[in-house]
């Protein structure tokens, strides 16, 4: 019998949203066909894929994935051995530097687009400038 000072580690939603997401990839599965395995909207897969939201999935999300994978659900709550609770997989490794690649592309177009937007404000800037003296 558990006592009350008992303290149990909280699911860890992180590990679990790179698993599903490691899983769907190396499955050549779309997130449509996620979110139909699991019975739910494809934006609520999609928003708990991306970390959006705070989207999580239910028991029964996590149980539907479980069957379908043929993974024990504590592989998706982290919990699938002591000594591999804490690490991460190799997959999940080169899935995060995807994603970090994928990101520090997109920041450095968003810098590109903060330049451009930058020096057209000049140029209408510019063109508002002299229309005012030439008026």
């Amino acid at each position: 019998m558990l006592d009350k000072k008992t303290k149990f580690k909280p699911i860890n939603v992180e590990v679990m949203r790179l698993r599903v997401q490691s899983l769907r990839k190396e499955n050549d599965l779309t997130q449509i066909q996620m979110s139909e395995i699991a019975g739910i909207a494809k934006q609520n897969y999609n928003n708990f894929e991306r970390g959006r939201n705070n989207q999580k999935l239910s028991l029964q999300q996590i149980w539907c994935f479980s069957q379908y994978f043929g993974k024990p659900l504590e592989y998706f709550i982290g919990a699938d051995s002591p000594a591999k609770e804490n690490k991460t997989s190799d997959s999940e490794i080169d899935l995060m530097k995807r994603e970090n690649k994928h990101l520090q592309e997109k920041v450095e177009i968003l810098e590109d687009n903060v330049g451009l937007l930058k020096d057209s404000l000049a140029m209408c800037r510019e063109k508002n400038n002299k229309k005012e003296k030439a008026g």
